[in-house]
């Protein structure tokens, strides 16, 4: 297994929301540009990869929200549209590895990982991916280490060392990536 540091190496849950297109909503709420929404667009050889991955179409744009399938205990993820301006990928570990291979294919994503812990979210006109830290959720699962935060504030030093949203430089978040792991975990091996 690799391990990593600045950022969750294994997780045990992992939900991708990819956007192909735009959506309804960005055409007429968004007041974006003809060049804008164009920008938005992914090339058919990305959906085609995508969905030779294991991508499916989805209709959540919130990788929050997406129940998983499971059928034996092997994930099932069934699309829920005939539609792919949205793109569904689960999986219940190991999310880093299809996080690296979007990024290295220079694929937008918002994920939610480690049971909602994380959002990553990466648009390639910024060469960064962005990690936001769920504080409600984590400590919801932890409420004994809650009260100790809430009773001894000063006995908690770690508290100053997090950081609600982190900001990954692509190629540092692609310095362990292999290519190959990547697509032997997806169905596009």
């Amino acid at each position: 297994m690799k391990l990593r540091a600045g950022h969750v190496s294994n997780s045990s849950t992992a939900s991708f929301v990819v956007k192909t297109k735009p959506t309804e909503w960005d055409k007429t709420m968004k007041r974006l540009s003809s060049e804008e929404l164009d920008a938005m667009t992914l090339s058919q050889e990305k959906v085609d990869l995508l969905k030779k991955c294991g991508f499916v179409p989805t209709t959540d744009e919130n990788p929050f929200r997406k129940e998983m399938n499971t059928s034996l205990g092997d994930y099932e993820v069934k699309p829920d549209t005939e539609d792919d301006t949205l793109l569904g990928f689960w999986l219940t570990c190991n999310h880093m590895e299809v996080m690296e291979f979007l990024v290295a294919n220079d694929i937008p994503f918002k994920a939610s990982a480690h049971y909602g812990h994380y959002l990553y979210s990466y648009e390639p006109k910024d060469e960064h991916v962005y990690v936001l830290q769920n504080f409600g959720i984590e400590f919801m699962n932890r409420p004994k280490e809650l009260e100790e935060i809430v009773n001894n504030p000063e006995e908690n030093e770690w508290l100053n060392d997090l950081k609600p949203l982190r900001k990954i430089d692509k190629k540092a978040f692609l310095k362990d990536y292999d290519e190959e792991s990547s697509k032997k975990l997806m169905k596009g091996a």
